[in-house]
């Protein structure tokens, strides 16, 4: 992620989806809530340039990584940039509940760090296990950044 030291994107108004306009489905329709609640909580429409923006804008790390980890590689299906309430993840895998961040040396800053565990802590309390590797575990020791995501993975 990239996004530093900033709040959480806000959260749309109940009744707008992935449409444009608001829902159409009428309360007690079977699937509804499940859809609002997908739609509030994942890529929310308003974020999707931001989101292609920074899929586009990929460090390096992100990039290498992404190579391994797209396709279903590592045996499930990971998304870029996937938005999880409020934030954009660097990687997700919606099904399993697991993001991977990858933190730069702007993550070791103070004010960073605070941050960084904040939103660690909205993102599990909607379920997910977060993994946070470096740029330099990328860069230098792939093997090891890919071993610590199979891990997590195979404890999922």
């Amino acid at each position: 992620m990239r996004r530093s030291c900033h709040k959480p994107l806000p959260i749309p108004p109940l009744g707008k989806g992935r449409a444009s306009g608001p829902l159409l489905a009428k309360e007690g329709e079977k699937g509804v809530v499940v859809y609002i609640i997908m739609t509030l909580i994942y890529n929310q429409r308003q974020y999707r340039e931001t989101r292609k923006q920074l899929r586009n804008n990929s460090t390096e790390a992100e990039k290498i990584l992404w190579q391994e980890l797209k396709g279903g590689r590592q045996g499930i299906k990971f998304r870029r940039q996937y938005g999880i309430g409020g934030y954009i993840a660097d990687f997700c895998a919606p099904r399993q509940k697991l993001v991977i961040e990858i933190d730069g040396g702007i993550h070791l800053e103070r004010y960073q760090k605070l941050y960084d565990h904040e939103r660690q802590l909205d993102i599990e309390n909607l379920g997910f296990k977060v993994i946070r590797l470096s740029n330099e575990k990328i860069l230098n020791n792939l093997s090891i950044a890919l071993t610590t995501i199979r891990r997590a993975i195979n404890q999922k």
